[in-house]
This record gives C-alpha cells, sequence and structure tokens, in this order.
C-alpha cells in the first residue's frame, strides 16, 4: 500500500500538482494519520518503515522546488529550526564519539527532516496548501466512516487492530478535522457541517479515547474564546451550547463517562508514586526518566541520546511498555506521553530547542489571530496539543506534526 502511495506521489510530483505530494506525504510520514491498520498490510515485498517512503517522498518534493527556487533562510521561524537542527547534529556526533551505532544515531535524527520544509515554504502555492488540508480532512472523514460501519455492522472491510473493551483506535487527525467541522473552516451547509463532526466525533467516543475527546472539547472552546469579531453574547451562548451537548455526550455513553471520573481520580495517586491507571502511569513514566537524567549535568542538558531501544541493553525504568517475548519495559520509547520522549532523547536543552520552534508558531498565529479562521484555529490547537494532548501521546513529538503548522504560517507572510 504504501509502495503505491509513493509512486503515486512521484507521479503527482512530475506533474506538478504539489497538494497531492504533501497529502500523501502526511498520511505516510504518520503512517496513514495512525490509524491501526493490521500488521498483514505493512512490510509487502520487504521490511521497511511506512514512514520512510513519506520521507523519501517529501525529499523529492523538496529537492525540486529547491532547484526549481532555491532555497531561502528567511522565514519567520527558520533561525530557531536552524538552532534545533544544529543541536541534533551535535549531539549525534557526541554519540558517535561514544560509541552508539551510526545507524541508531540517523534512525533518530531523520525523525526531523520534515522541519526543513522552513527552507522552502515561500514557494508551495497557498491554493497547494489549503487543498492538501482539505484533502487530509476528506480522508479523515473515510477512515472516520469505516470504523463507525465496522463497529455497527460487525462487518470487516479492512482488518484494523482492535482494543478489547475499546474499539479500534481513529486516526489521529479526527481531533483536528472535528475541530474544523465544528468551526465549519471550509463553510459547508449546516446540515453536512453537522453531520461531518458527528462522524468525526463518534469514532473518538465509541473507543473511549479520553484525550482525544477532551482535546476536540479544548481546542474548539478556546477558538471560540479568541474569535474576537462575535460578541461576548454569542461566545457566552455557543460556549455554554457546546459545553452542554459535551456533557450529554459524557452521560449517553455510561463507559466514556467512567473513564473521564477514573481519571480525574487518578490524580490523588501521583504524589505517592502510585499508578493507577492511564493518566498517573503517564505522568510517572515522565517523572521516572526526568529524575534520571537529572542524575548526570550532561545528561540533564542532553538526555539519554540516540541510541535505539534494541540497543540500550539497560533496564534503569521500572515504568514502560511490558514486551513478553523478552521480559522487559522499554526503557526509551514511548507513545503514550511525548515529555517522556523528548526528555530521554533531547534533555532539557534540546526541548527547550525544541520549545522555542513551537512558541514561534503560536506568537505568529496569535499576532495575525484576526486575519483569517485558519489562524485562530491553528493558535488554539497548538495550545492545547501543548497543555494537554502532550500528556496523552507523542503527536507532538515528531516533525511531522509542524508540517501544516508551517505550511499555514506562511500565509500570512511569504518573507519575513
Amino acid at each position: 500500500m504504501d509502495i503505491f502511495l509513493f509512486l503515486i506521489g512521484v507521479y503527482f510530483l512530475l506533474k506538478g500538482r504539489y497538494a497531492y505530494v504533501l497529502s500523501i506525504v502526511v498520511v505516510l510520514t504518520t503512517s496513514y494519520l495512525q490509524l491501526p491498520v493490521n500488521s498483514k498490510y505493512l512490510n509487502v515485498l520487504f521490511v521497511h518503515n511506512v514512514s520512510d517512503f513519506g520521507l523519501l517522498l517529501y525529499l523529492c518534493f523538496f529537492g525540486k522546488l529547491a532547484r526549481k527556487y532555491g532555497i531561502t533562510t528567511k522565514f519567520v521561524i527558520t533561525k530557531y529550526v536552524n538552532i534545533f537542527f544544529l543541536f541534533i547534529l551535535l549531539n549525534g556526533i557526541y554519540d558517535y564519539a561514544n560509541g552508539v551505532n551510526i545507524g541508531d544515531i540517523i534512525k533518530y535524527e531523520r525523525n526531523w527532516v520534515l522541519l526543513s520544509i522552513v527552507y522552502i515554504v515561500p514557494f508551495v502555492k497557498e491554493k497547494d496548501i489549503l487543498k492538501s488540508l482539505k484533502i487530509i480532512y476528506n480522508i479523515t472523514l473515510l477512515c472516520c466512516l469505516l470504523l463507525i460501519f465496522q463497529r455497527l455492522t460487525g462487518v470487516e472491510l479492512i482488518e484494523l487492530r482492535f482494543d478489547a473493551g475499546r474499539g479500534t483506535k481513529p486516526p489521529s487527525y479526527s481531533i483536528y478535522c472535528a475541530v474544523m467541522a465544528l468551526i465549519n473552516i471550509w463553510k459547508f451547509k449546516q446540515g453536512k457541517r453537522l453531520l461531518h463532526s458527528l462522524i468525526f466525533i463518534l469514532p473518538i467516543i465509541l473507543n473511549l479515547k479520553m484525550t482525544y475527546a477532551i482535546s476536540v472539547f479544548g481546542i474548539y472552546m478556546l477558538y471560540v474564546l479568541l474569535a474576537s469579531k462575535w460578541s461576548f453574547k454569542r461566545k457566552l451562548v455557543v460556549s455554554i451550547g457546546f459545553a452542554s451537548l459535551s456533557l450529554f455526550f459524557l452521560l449517553s455513553f455510561s463507559s466514556f463517562t467512567e473513564r473521564f471520573f477514573n481519571m480525574t481520580q487518578e490524580v490523588s495517586t501521583i504524589k505517592n508514586y502510585e499508578t493507577s491507571g492511564n493518566f498517573s502511569y503517564r505522568i510517572l513514566h515522565t517523572r521516572e526518566r526526568l529524575e534520571y537524567i537529572s542524575s548526570d549535568p550532561m545528561m540533564l542538558l542532553r538526555g539519554i541520546g540516540y541510541v535505539s531501544e534494541t540497543n540500550f541493553n539497560r533496564n534503569i525504568f521500572t515504568l514502560g511498555t511490558y514486551d513478553s517475548d523478552s521480559n522487559t519495559y522499554a526503557q526509551l520509547d514511548t507513545g503514550d506521553i511525548v515529555w517522556s520522549l523528548l526528555f530521554v532523547r533531547l534533555g532539557l536543552l534540546g526541548t527547550l530547542f525544541y520549545l522555542l520552534i513551537y512558541f514561534a508558531l503560536i506568537r505568529v498565529f496569535y499576532r495575525y489571530r484576526d486575519r483569517n479562521i485558519f489562524n485562530a484555529y491553528w493558535f488554539s490547537l497548538l495550545i492545547v496539543f501543548l497543555v494537554f494532548t502532550s500528556l496523552g501521546n507523542a503527536l507532538i513529538g515528531y516533525d511531522n506534526f509542524f508540517l501544516y503548522p508551517i505550511l499555514f504560517a506562511k500565509l500570512n507572510f511569504y518573507l519575513k
């Protein structure tokens, strides 16, 4: 499937249809938008990562635009990306000098290659950026429809991984698209807007995906407060109405309600180093790793480094995903909370450089929040993802997360 998509992407690249190229890059680098596709659909012909084909397609795209227009370092956030790139390069050199396998170093550093789009982003046309996001919106809509259909009918059109008692995890972009539908970013008629909102939100509810649900609620509510052209009365009415509707959904699904209240009760167990559920586990997972790197000044600054999980060969952490085959817990990598990943791989200094990029984007979208609907949308999403969503997954810990924010930041100015 990924090889086929890559070849389609190359065809569109040769034809100059960049919106489709960008969309395929996003689909592949996020491993099909994080839809839990069964492993039998992967590694066709030979063993590989789906994201590698997305990265290869992106490099072809980068090369074509760079050859045609050159590259620029004048984009508004480029200086922060340069600092971050310099840090991970020097950190990789330090690792190599201390015996870390060069393959491990390259494998980690490629996770940030998509940030290089800052060097060509002024040359990507506005129509391609908008069309690409619309394509991802429609793909996510189809994915959510598939999940709803398979869940309600029991008919399996595509084999997806199924969590006992919870069903299939919705695609990560269901968060993005649910809010797009709620704020009607594409200017649909009211009936279509409400239908799309339901299609995006229902798989989240059915899967009891608490992080996704609260993220959607938080992004939309922040957007409403930020929509300065609205009257106070309209903001109040919309906020109360949406909060009431969310409460209705919460109470309509007993399992979802139980999961929500369990999460709130877990806070009290964290101070005693007790894991009573997913939320407390994630917080203590990060705390354990932060305390470990704090034991050494160099490690506090740069983290443990880029050695792979396979080659680490040490059991220093008690919290992590359990591997029954090796009877060990994952030490370095996690998809549960981004802060563990950042502290372990980048240390406090690297995390600071990462946050400089993040906050630079937030500043751009806040500054131009009244210019168009997308600025208020991306500002709200970036804030909620940083403050809350990051506690439930590692979405913001990879370069593909930054692709659209950087592209949409470009719409506010070309070179600055």
